[in-house]
C-alpha cells in the first residue's frame, strides 16, 4: 500500500530555499549560520577589500560556490552598497542575514542568466532527493518557474534596503549578459498609495530614480533605468481618469511587489484578479515578491496551488520566528483574559490594567535615561479591520471603536472613583481577572508599583491624565472633534485640551453618528492641522492612535508600543502578523535593532537602565477574547513563543566585596574626566607628513585582491617580487577628488571624528607625498591609463581613511600623555547593574516562589548589612 504523501506548512517545503542553504553546506539556517552573527563581522575588511562576512565564509570552505565567484558576488554587493549610500549620513552596514538575503539574490540572478538550464537540472536533482527525505510531492521545477523568486522577511529587517540592491542586481546582470534589450520597464508595485509614496521617498534616499504612477506618464516611452511605482489599485482593465489600462504595461517588465501577502488574500481591484495583473505585467520578465507573512495568507487563502507555487519561489526565509530568536525588535507581551470573564466590568478593569502597563511605558520614557538606546516616546494604537466596523450583540449595535472611546470617556469620568479604585485593586494585585490561577497583571507593573509605594491610587490617576490625556488636572469629559479640514481624522481630547488622540478613518460622518447615538459629546473644527501625519514628530501630543488595518500596509513608526487589536478574526492572520511586525520594530542600542537583553553588557559597554525591558517589550491586547485566541494562534504557527505566560522578578546584587578591597587595584584613566573628542581643540588632517608617519609608513597590499580573483599559474603568486606604486598628477588630474573627499567625510562621521576637520585641497597634496604610504601593486594595474579612474579613487580612499585612523589615533596618544593618572578602582566600576532580571515560566509556581523569598532574603540582609564576603584566595592550593 502507497504511502499518502503528507500535507506541510509552506516553512517545512521550501524547496528552493532549502537548494540554496545546502550551496553553504546548510540545513537549518537558525543554526548553520550561527557564526556570521557576530556584530563584528558587519562592514568591510579594508585592508582585503571585501566583506567580513565573505572572508568568514571562505576560511570556513562551507561553499560549494568556487571562491572567485563569492568574491566577484561580494564585490558587485559592495559596489550597489555604495550607491545606497552615496546620500546618507548614516551609512547603511548589512546584518548577516540581509548580507545572506542579497548575497542569495545575487547568486540566482548570475546562475538565471547564464544557465537557467544547468539550474534546473540541478534544481530537480535536489528537488527529487527533497521529495523523498520529507514525504512529500513537489512538482520538477520547469524553466517558466524561474521568472518569479520571493524574499520572506521578517517586518523591520531591512526588506527595503534590500529591494533597492535588488534592483541594481538585476540592471547589472541583465546588461551583463547582454539582454539589455529584453527590459522594458522596472515597476514596484504597492497595495496602497500610501506606500507608493513612502517606496519614492526611500529609493531617493537611495540615489535610484523613480517616480510615481500618474495619467500624465507615457508608459510608452518610460526610461528603463528609471523605477515606476503604481499601487494595485490603479490597474484596470480598461483606462479610465486616473487608472491606466493592464495592458499598457506590456511584456518584458521587471517587477517588484511589496506586500506580496495582500495578493495571496485578496481579489486585486475591482474588475481583475491579483494572479491576472502579476502575471501579465511580469509576462516574459522578471518578478520579485516581498512578504512577511507568506505563511499566514497561503493558510488562510488554503490552495495547494499557492502552497506548491511558493514551496517553489521563496529564495529566502527569515521570518519572524528567526527574527525574534536572534534577538531583534522588540520582545512582546500578550495581555490575554479569558472569554468567560469578558463582562462590562471586567472588560473595564482590563483596559484599565492596559492604560496602566502604557502609562508605565511613558513614565519611564519621561526620565531621559534611555536616550542612547534610541527608545522613541510609546505610542497606543487599536487596530481592527474596519474603524467603522459593527456588529450586533444582543440585538444592539456595537462598534469596537465606540467601545474604546466609551471606556475612555467612562476613566476620565471616574464616577463614584471607580477608575481610582480600579487602578488600586491593580496595583495590590486584586485586580479580579485572572491568567493561569494568577492575576493578570501580577509583576508586570513593577515601576507603577514602586511609584504606588510613596503615593496613592488616586495620584497615580492624576499623573496619567498629565501623561497620556495632556491634562494637569482630572475630570471633564472625553470631546469628539471631527477635523474637516484633514480627510479621514477625528481628534480626541479631554475639554479643551491638547489632543491627545486621533482616529484615522475613511468615513468620518458614519462614525460621529455612531458616537452621538453612544451620547459621546462631538464637535467639528474646520481648521486643525493633521494629527496623524504628524505622529512621528518629536512634538507630537498625540498618546493614542485608533485605525484601520492599513496601518499593516507600509506605515511605519518606532514609537507602537502597545497594540488593541479590535475586530480582528481569524482568517485575518497575515494582517495581524504584519501588525504585530509594525510594533516590535526597534532601532536599539547603536541601532544594533536588537534589544538590550540579547546584547548584553558586555556588548554595550555601559550601566544597562534597570526597567529598559518595559519600553523594549510590546503589549498587546484585545477588546474581545476572540481578537487574541486568534493572534496567540497566529504565533504558534510561527512557531514563535507565547510570552504571555512569563513572569517578570528582579534580583539585588549585592555588594560583597568591600570598597577597601577594591582600592588595591589600580587603573589607568585621563585626568579630571577629560575626553580627547570633547574637550581637545579642534585638528585638522594636515598635509604636514611627520616624522612618525614616515618611520611607520602605511602600506596596502593589492596582491592579495588580485590572488582572489585570478589563479596561482596565472599570476605568479608565490615566486612574485612585489612592485610599489605612488600617487602621480596626472593619476590625480583624472580621479574625482569630490567623490573621495565625500568618502572620506562619511568615514569621519562614522568614526564619530568631530575634532577633525578634512580639506579637499589637503588631500591631494597627502596623496602627491609620497613619503608616507606604499601601494603594492603590478605595475600594469597602476599605470596611467582612464579606464582605471575608479580603481584609483578606491585605493585614494582606502589609503586616506587608513591615514586618517591613524592620524587620529596618534593625536589622541600626544594629547593624552600628559593627563593619564592612577586611580582606585571604584564598586560603580566594577558593577555595571544592581539587578538580575529573570523571566520565569507562570506554570513554576515553586521557583516563582523560592525566588521571591530569596529576593526578600537579600533585600534584608542588605539593609542590616549582614552579608559578608568570603576570600576564596585564603583556601586555594
Amino acid at each position: 500500500m502507497a504511502v499518502k504523501k503528507k500535507s506541510k506548512k509552506l516553512s517545512e517545503q521550501l524547496v528552493l530555499n532549502k537548494f540554496f542553504l545546502s550551496l553553504f553546506n546548510a540545513k537549518d539556517f537558525g543554526k548553520d549560520f550561527e557564526y556570521l552573527k557576530d556584530e563584528r563581522l558587519e562592514g568591510y575588511n579594508q585592508d582585503k577589500g571585501c566583506s567580513n562576512f565573505i572572508l568568514e565564509i571562505l576560511n570556513r570552505n562551507v561553499s560549494t560556490i568556487p571562491k572567485e565567484l563569492l568574491l566577484i558576488y561580494d564585490e558587485n554587493i559592495k559596489k550597489h552598497t555604495s550607491i545606497i549610500n552615496q546620500k546618507r549620513d548614516i551609512k547603511i552596514k548589512w546584518k548577516y542575514f540581509q548580507y545572506l538575503s542579497i548575497l542569495f539574490v545575487e547568486i540566482y540572478l548570475d546562475w538565471y542568466f547564464r544557465d537557467p538550464i544547468g539550474l534546473k537540472d540541478e534544481l530537480n536533482v535536489y528537488l527529487n532527493k527533497f521529495n523523498s527525505e520529507n514525504n512529500i510531492e513537489l512538482q520538477e521545477f520547469a524553466l517558466n518557474d524561474f521568472k518569479k523568486i520571493a524574499l520572506w522577511n521578517a517586518t523591520g529587517s531591512g526588506k527595503t534596503l534590500i529591494l533597492h540592491i535588488n534592483i541594481l542586481q538585476y540592471r547589472y546582470y541583465i546588461y551583463h549578459y547582454h539582454k539589455e534589450r529584453y527590459l522594458n520597464k522596472i515597476i514596484i508595485l504597492t497595495p496602497n498609495e500610501g506606500l507608493s509614496k513612502q517606496h519614492l521617498e526611500e529609493l531617493k534616499k537611495s540615489s535610484i530614480k523613480a517616480e510615481l504612477f500618474s495619467d500624465e506618464i507615457n508608459l510608452f516611452n518610460m526610461d528603463t533605468k528609471e523605477v515606476s511605482i503604481i499601487d494595485l489599485h490603479k490597474i484596470r482593465r480598461t483606462k479610465g481618469d486616473k487608472t491606466v489600462a493592464l495592458e499598457a504595461f506590456e511584456t518584458n517588465n521587471f517587477v517588484l511587489i511589496d506586500e506580496g501577502h495582500i495578493g495571496l488574500s485578496s481579489n486585486g481591484s475591482s474588475d481583475l484578479s491579483w494572479n491576472e495583473i502579476r502575471n501579465t505585467i511580469s509576462q516574459d520578465g522578471f518578478c520579485i515578491e516581498y512578504s512577511a507573512t507568506f505563511e499566514q495568507a497561503i493558510s488562510s487563502k488554503g490552495k495547494n496551488n499557492e502552497l506548491e507555487e511558493y514551496s517553489k519561489n521563496i529564495l529566502f526565509d527569515y521570518s519572524y520566528k528567526y527574527f525574534y530568536r536572534d534577538g531583534y525588535g522588540k520582545d512582546y507581551r500578550i495581555l490575554n483574559m479569558a472569554s468567560k470573564e469578558e463582562s462590562d466590568n471586567n472588560k473595564f478593569k482590563y483596559l484599565v490594567g492596559a492604560l496602566l502597563n502604557f502609562y508605565q511605558q511613558l513614565k519611564l520614557y519621561r526620565t531621559g535615561q534611555f536616550k542612547e538606546f534610541n527608545i522613541h516616546e510609546p505610542l497606543m494604537i487599536f487596530v481592527g479591520s474596519k474603524v467603522t466596523a459593527v456588529r450586533t450583540v444582543k440585538n444592539n449595535k456595537v462598534s469596537d471603536v465606540v467601545d474604546i472611546l466609551l471606556f475612555i470617556n467612562r476613566f476620565i469620568e471616574n464616577n463614584n472613583n471607580e477608575s481610582i479604585n480600579v487602578i488600586e485593586n491593580v496595583l495590590k494585585g486584586n485586580s479580579g481577572l485572572y491568567s493561569k490561577d494568577k492575576d493578570l497583571f501580577l509583576n508586570k507593573l513593577p515601576y507603577v508599583n514602586q511609584l504606588y509605594l510613596n503615593s496613592s491610587a488616586e495620584e497615580i490617576y492624576k499623573d496619567m491624565f498629565k501623561e497620556i490625556f495632556n491634562y494637569n488636572s482630572i475630570g471633564g469629559s472625553l470631546r469628539i472633534e471631527n477635523l474637516k479640514s484633514c480627510n479621514g481624522e477625528i481628534a480626541l481630547s479631554v475639554g479643551e485640551n491638547s489632543s491627545f488622540g486621533v482616529i484615522n478613518v475613511g468615513d468620518t460622518n458614519e462614525l460621529i453618528k455612531l458616537c452621538e447615538v453612544n451620547n459621546l459629546k462631538t464637535v467639528s473644527n474646520d481648521f486643525q492641522a493633521s494629527l496623524f501625519n504628524n505622529i512621528k514628530d518629536r512634538d507630537s501630543s498625540v498618546k493614542i492612535l485608533i485605525g484601520s488595518k492599513k496601518f499593516t500596509e507600509g506605515w511605519d513608526s518606532w514609537r507602537v508600543s502597545t497594540i488593541g487589536l479590535m475586530n480582528m478574526g481569524k482568517n485575518e492572520g497575515s494582517q495581524i502578523i504584519q501588525l504585530f511586525g509594525r510594533g516590535v520594530r526597534l532601532q536599539g542600542f547603536n541601532l544594533s535593532l536588537k534589544r538590550t537583553a540579547a546584547l548584553g553588557p558586555i556588548s554595550i559597554g555601559t550601566a544597562i537602565p534597570q526597567y529598559i525591558s518595559i519600553l523594549e517589550t510590546l503589549n498587546i491586547f484585545g477588546i474581545n477574547a476572540d481578537y487574541m485566541q486568534a493572534f496567540r494562534e497566529m504565533l504558534l504557527r510561527e512557531d514563535v513563543p507565547l510570552n504571555d505566560e512569563k513572569v517578570d522578578l528582579d534580583l539585588p546584587i549585592l555588594q560583597t566585596i568591600e570598597g577597601s578591597e577594591l582600592k588595591k587595584l589600580k587603573v589607568i584613566k585621563v585626568k579630571d574626566n577629560l575626553h580627547y573628542k570633547k574637550d581637545a581643540e579642534k585638528e585638522i588632517l594636515n598635509d604636514e607628513v611627520t616624522d612618525y608617519f614616515k618611520k611607520n609608513k602605511i602600506v596596502i597590499d593589492l596582491y592579495k585582491n588580485i590572488e582572489q580573483v585570478q589563479s596561482k599559474k596565472e599570476t605568479g603568486i608565490g615566486n612574485l617580487i612585489k612592485q610599489s606604486a605612488w600617487f602621480t598628477e596626472e593619476i590625480i588630474f583624472i580621479i574625482d577628488i569630490d567623490r573621495v573627499y565625500f568618502e572620506l567625510t562619511n568615514y569621519k562621521k562614522e568614526k564619530c571624528l568631530y575634532n577633525i576637520n578634512i580639506y579637499k585641497n589637503k588631500l591631494i597634496s597627502l596623496l602627491l607625498d609620497s613619503s608616507w604610504y606604499e601601494i603594492l601593486i603590478p605595475k600594469v594595474e597602476f599605470d596611467f591609463n582612464f579606464q582605471n579612474k575608479t580603481k584609483y579613487e578606491d585605493i585614494a580612499i582606502l589609503l586616506l581613511k587608513k591615514y586618517l585612523d591613524k592620524f587620529y589615533r596618534k593625536r589622541k596618544a600626544d594629547w593624552e600623555k600628559d593627563k593619564l593618572e592612577y586611580v582606585e578602582l571604584s564598586y560603580e566600576d566594577f558593577v555595571k547593574n544592581d539587578t538580575y532580571h529573570l523571566e520565569i515560566d507562570i506554570s513554576e509556581n515553586t521557583v516563582i516562589q523560592n525566588i521571591s523569598e530569596l529576593k526578600d532574603t537579600l533585600n534584608n540582609y542588605r539593609m542590616s548589612g549582614k552579608i559578608k564576603s568570603i576570600l576564596f584566595d585564603k583556601y586555594s592550593n
